[in-house]
């Protein structure tokens, strides 16, 4: 049989290992909430990276393609499709790589036709 003692005791051991058992949770808990937050921090950080790099992309491909177009002017009708040798005059768009290299939208639908395997009944 317990004694008062023994039962005071038990209860005393119990309510600390409780305490503990809280502490134990309550720190867990803030330490989580602290990495939490800081994985929230660094999330928002890189997604701000993200939208400056796909800024930046953008800005550089509008002056990619401003260059490419002041180009073409700028050579007038000297540009020629490097493919089958038409003038800018004689197709109705023109695309030039930084190469310098143009190819027109009749070589590009041919080419089209030729990846699709449709240009000669070959599939190549």
């Amino acid at each position: 049989m317990q004694t008062d003692e023994t039962r005071r005791i038990i209860v005393d051991q119990t309510a600390a290992a409780d305490e503990t058992v809280y502490m134990r949770y309550k720190t867990l808990k803030e330490v989580n909430k602290a990495k939490l937050t800081s994985y929230l921090e660094r999330l928002v950080e890189l997604q701000q990276v993200e939208e400056e790099l796909a800024d930046d992309l953008e800005v550089r491909r509008k002056k990619h393609a401003e260059a490419m177009n002041e180009a073409i002017e700028a050579l007038g009708d000297a540009v020629t499709c490097s493919f089958c040798g038409k003038k800018r005059d004689e197709v109705k768009h023109m695309v030039s790589a930084p190469s310098g290299a143009c190819i027109c939208d009749e070589c590009v639908s041919l080419c089209r036709d030729i990846f699709a395997g449709r240009a000669d009944g070959r599939n190549e």
